[in-house]
């Protein structure tokens, strides 16, 4: 049987950070979607947001694979504590929604970009090339993926937070200090 020592049942460094930087990255990337589709056609910040919000997608794709990958090859510590069994089938149902969603929303942004012909920039530094071809017709089913996915996601992380709030604030126990260490309540022990 493993092991749980204080030092690993929290996430590895690397872990933590690509979680916290996707968050940031994905939060803006929503914040910025919303704000773009709120705007009228003619104001000029709409292209501004709209270009922002491709540059924040993309970004969240190129972080989403190496941070599947690590958490394929590096898995999830162990829970110091076990949790409940209903418990753990959710989470492990919401971190799998989470990495589709974070492929697949940006994904969707990039083909329906590419197939109505429009830019895909990375904040003014570069485009990404056209993988592909002008299509109206894929443009327009690309479109309702990236729409209807964008809003799974919402509720995915908004649920996400909840439970991380739930955990540390009702049940009190350790499931934010995997993600957070400082948080632990352990006297004596440092991470």
């Amino acid at each position: 049987m493993l092991q749980v020592r204080p030092d690993n049942y929290v996430y590895r460094p690397a872990q933590r950070a690509l979680h916290w930087v996707m968050a940031a990255i994905i939060l803006a990337a929503i914040g910025l979607g919303l704000y773009a589709v709120a705007l009228p056609k003619t104001d000029p910040s709409k292209a501004v947001a709209f270009f922002l919000h491709k540059s924040f997608g993309m970004t969240a794709l190129i972080i989403a694979i190496p941070r599947l990958l690590m958490r394929i090859l590096k898995g999830a510590p162990p829970y110091r504590v076990p949790l409940g069994r209903l418990v753990m089938l959710s989470a492990s149902g919401g971190h799998a929604a989470l990495y589709v969603l974070m492929l697949f929303v940006p994904i969707a942004g990039y083909v329906l970009s590419s197939a109505a012909d429009r830019p895909i920039p990375w904040f003014g530094l570069f485009e990404f090339p056209h993988l592909v071809a002008p299509d109206k017709a894929l443009a327009g089913v690309a479109e309702e993926a990236h729409v209807f996915a964008a809003w799974t996601l919402i509720v995915v992380v908004a649920v996400h937070i909840l439970a991380a709030l739930w955990h540390a604030w009702f049940k009190k126990d350790e499931v934010m200090a995997r993600m957070m260490p400082h948080m632990a309540k352990i006297p004596g022990e440092r991470f």
